[in-house]
């Protein structure tokens, strides 16, 4: 339960990160 919890959030932090990124890049 704790590594997929993990996975979740590391899933979360990656898709925050590349929708900052492209946004950055749009604007």
């Amino acid at each position: 339960m704790r590594k997929s919890r993990l996975s979740q959030y590391k899933q979360e932090r990656l898709l925050e990160l590349f929708i900052a990124g492209s946004t950055a890049r749009i604007a």
